[in-house]
């Protein structure tokens, strides 16, 4: 019974959360970037602010989903500073949220998105002044053009997020790891870190439903696993991506769907 009488309130809290999500990017694209593009003329002054704007309402998002109780997620909990020096970060991509739980901790990552998304009135705008790295079409690493756009953010002393995947994976398991992250790793002579996500029960993913938020809050977290280096794999890209995919096999916990009981 109780289910049933806090259905109503989490799900106008779920709604809130949303919200916010598009509101507030709704209103950096809109209000936000005009000011900044009057007040920072060149590009590059404007994308370390951008991107400081991003993790700051990422991090206000997570607030919300704690507060909540959709979600137990504190950003700033169990993950070091990354290294000094370009990297490459790869994870695993269990639901919608990952991106922005990153940028919630690091928020001054370069990231590979998808290219639809540089076209959205939301979104699009953001994208396009963090200087972020639009994906080719088919998924992220399709085209040569992606490897080289993150070759040369590294070189530029950036640190760049992929997930080798291409896309969200299924529910206690992996996609195959495609080679790009890797290929951007070896030619620019940079690490590559990663880092293990679970959300347990998974939410936000193709295969669970939205309602399932509606039930109970997920236990979210990410976790660093053992860096790579690209000098042992003698620029083997393929060898690397394959090796990387097998660590996240040993470590990936299997993840529950979520039975929606009647109330």
């Amino acid at each position: 019974m109780w289910r049933a009488l806090a259905l109503p309130v989490r799900a106008i809290l779920l709604a809130v959360g949303f919200l916010f999500f598009y509101g507030g990017a709704a209103a950096f694209s809109w209000i936000g970037i005009p000011l900044l593009l009057l007040l920072r003329r060149e590009k590059a002054d404007r994308i370390p602010i951008s991107r400081r704007v991003v993790g700051l309402w990422a991090r206000a998002l997570f607030g919300i989903g704690r507060r909540c109780r959709f979600l137990t997620f504190q950003p700033g909990m169990g993950l070091s500073e990354l290294p000094l020096g370009p990297c490459v970060l790869i994870a695993n991509h269990p639901t919608l949220i990952d991106v922005t739980a990153f940028l919630a901790r690091y928020g001054h990552l370069c990231c590979v998105t998808k290219k639809r998304l540089f076209r959205d009135p939301f979104m699009g705008p953001i994208l396009q002044q963090c200087d972020y790295i639009p994906g080719a079409t088919g998924g992220p690493f399709a085209g040569s053009s992606v490897v080289l756009a993150g070759i040369n953010r590294l070189n530029e002393g950036q640190c760049v997020l992929i997930f080798p995947e291409g896309t969200r994976s299924p529910i206690g398991g992996l996609q195959t790891f495609q080679r790009g992250a890797f290929e951007m790793a070896i030619r620019a002579e940079v690490p590559v870190l990663p880092f293990l996500v679970t959300c347990d029960p998974v939410i936000l993913n193709r295969e669970a439903s939205l309602f399932q938020a509606l039930w109970q809050s997920s236990r979210y977290s990410i976790v660093q696993l053992p860096k790579l280096n690209p000098q042992d794999w003698k620029g083997d890209a393929a060898a690397m991506a394959s090796h990387a995919e097998e660590l996240f096999r040993q470590h990936l916990p299997v993840a529950k769907h979520v039975e929606l009981s009647k109330p």
